[in-house]
């Protein structure tokens, strides 16, 4: 192994250059560049990982290559990038979960917690008491409602626990069950319930107990009390429970359209002493009107287009948190031509030949990271084409939504194809609604126009379809992650999980092995339609000479040829 410029460089500044990158960055950059970068990468303790976007093998390579007690914040996640990830963590450190010393910070997203799931949570609170911040993010409950907040009294003492967007974490079985709660460092609150009142929601739910708070943030819809739209009711609560509170941010739906006036939050507590600012908005597809924080909720081109009134004093701040950049109603002459947004990150194009040479006045090209196309223009290769040369104006894009399947008589005649692209999200996959050699399709998008594909999301396939998944259908030797969401015309819920319970036997014992030997792990829950969302996650080829035997602490890290040996949770 050469010699390497940070070689000369002493241990001190190398931890000092970690400190400013996560983990993945860390190793990503050091390792085996020389014998004595190695030896450092051995020795820090202050590894920040986020494990959302990885594959299988950087998991592996990460939990092998760093000592445990080396790790001290971790994210992980059962979403459609890395579904059956946090089973797979918490099975095979069930028991060793002591030896991660150095842990402070551990994060749970998109997690489904049944019974099963519960005992290894626990098992992980008992054991990590070094541990200083939990996060829960998105978090389901399957029949452990009230039990599962007991757990966290197996935490350390001065463990926060911050819930964000987990609308089965409420706050009123929190009250009851958090033993150190008021310590609680933020918190995200959302009321569906049409009549509840500001006297509710600030006394009856503990809300007001919280004396620590630093931030909170607070949804309301079906929005009839006053009282919400007052700023000089919100200033009182506010100085009387929450003395420490830096960060406010709230929005209420208003059913009826009422003649409202932001004078109340016009006063020196909420422009000089806080620094929050509001904004009333009214557009088409909400009935009524909108009272919420900016920039901070003003986070899409329909709410920024639609602001009546707000209080912000410079609108150039008004864009700050737009991250999406629809031109759904392409009006462009009037809202675009005097607005620049710095910060899209998803772009939703419906009429690219319109406007594609204002892009670079009206936005920053450079922080655009997923493109959502239609299809109703990119009838002939030479529409798809302009896709492809327009991508290349944007070097930071690594995802691709087809609202609608392309339909084109040949790929091989493009000129060109993106490398950059590593993820695709697919339509609705009915056999209906593709073209004939739907397999043609395929081919031509994962393996001439967009050759480094790693995930994949199908977001509605009908069951009958996903039988037919063949070699030529994905590139399956590639994949790091695929999801379907499956549809079924069954008549009934139980002939419907009969047929789809059916066709993952079939798919894990028979489809998959024909099409790859790798093994993964997998998550399978209900979206908000009750329709089934498998989430795979793709790890190494498996070797014909390894052990078939499945490692009791793996349940859910199985081959593709051994689903039938497998106990799954």
């Amino acid at each position: 192994m050469s010699s390497f410029a940070f070689d000369h460089c002493p241990v001190e500044i190398l931890h000092m250059i970690f400190e400013y990158l996560s983990g993945n960055e860390i190793l990503h950059s050091f390792v085996d560049t020389s014998l004595y970068m190695n030896k450092i990468l051995k020795s820090y303790d202050k590894y920040n990982f986020d494990l959302t976007r990885i594959t299988r093998q950087e998991f592996d390579f990460i939990f092998s290559y760093i000592s445990l007690k080396r790790l001290f914040s971790i994210i992980l996640s059962d979403e459609k990038l890395t579904g059956g990830q946090i089973q797979l963590f918490l099975s095979r450190y069930s028991s060793s979960f002591h030896r991660f010393t150095g842990l402070r910070c551990l994060t749970f997203r998109h997690m489904t917690i049944d019974q099963q799931k519960y005992q290894l949570i626990l098992r992980a609170f008992q054991q990590l008491q070094n541990l200083r911040l939990l996060i829960l993010d998105q978090i389901k409950l399957m029949n452990i409602h009230d039990e599962f907040t007991e757990g966290f009294n197996q935490l350390n003492e001065h463990c926060l626990v911050n819930i964000i967007e987990s609308p089965h974490l409420t706050l009123i079985p929190l009250k009851t069950r958090l033993q150190y709660w008021n310590s609680t460092p933020r918190v995200s609150f959302r009321t569906m319930v049409s009549n509840e009142s500001f006297t509710y929601l600030t006394t009856r739910t503990g809300l007001n107990t919280l004396k620590y708070l630093k931030q909170l943030e607070i949804k309301i819809y079906n929005c009839n009390d006053p009282l919400f739209l007052n700023g000089n009711q919100w200033e009182r609560f506010i100085r009387n429970a929450f003395p420490y509170l830096s960060k406010f941010d709230f929005i209420c739906h208003i059913p009826d359209e009422k003649n409202l006036s932001l004078d109340s939050f016009r006063t020196r507590f909420w422009f000089e002493e806080k620094k929050w600012f509001v904004a009333l908005t009214k557009y088409k597809k909400f009935d009524g009107l909108k009272l919420l924080t900016v920039p901070h909720f003003n986070n899409d081109m329909e709410i920024s287009r639609t602001i009546i009134e707000t209080t912000l004093p410079s609108c150039n701040d008004l864009n700050l948190n737009i991250r999406d950049f629809h031109d759904e109603e392409n009006h462009y002459d009037i809202p675009l031509c005097f607005n620049r947004y710095e910060h899209i990150e998803r772009f939703h194009w419906e009429k690219i030949s319109s406007f594609a040479l204002k892009l670079n006045r009206i936005c920053n090209l450079n922080s655009v990271k997923i493109v959502i196309l239609p299809t109703y223009w990119m009838s002939f290769e030479d529409d798809f084409q302009k896709v492809l040369y327009l991508l290349d104006s944007m070097p930071n894009v690594f995802k691709i939504v087809f609202s609608e399947w392309p339909y084109m008589k040949s790929y091989s005649n493009l000129k060109c194809a993106n490398s950059r692209v590593t993820s695709i999200e697919l339509p609705y996959l009915f056999k209906c609604t593709i073209h004939s050699d739907y397999s043609d399709a395929f081919k031509g998008i994962f393996f001439h126009s967009f050759p480094n594909v790693k995930h994949i999301v199908i977001n509605q396939a009908e069951i009958k379809l996903c039988y037919q998944f063949n070699k030529y259908f994905l590139p399956w030797e590639n994949l790091s992650s695929l999801q379907i969401k499956c549809l079924n015309s069954a008549k009934t819920k139980e002939d419907e999980n009969r047929k789809y319970n059916e066709w993952k036997e079939k798919f894990f014992n028979e489809i998959l092995p024909q099409l790859t030997r790798r093994v993964f792990t997998f998550s399978d829950q209900l979206d908000k339609s009750k329709d089934h969302v498998l989430s795979i996650w793709f790890g190494q080829t498996r070797c014909d000479d390894e052990d078939d035997g499945i490692s009791i602490v793996s349940k859910k890290t199985i081959s593709c040829f051994q689903y039938k040996k497998c106990v799954l949770s």
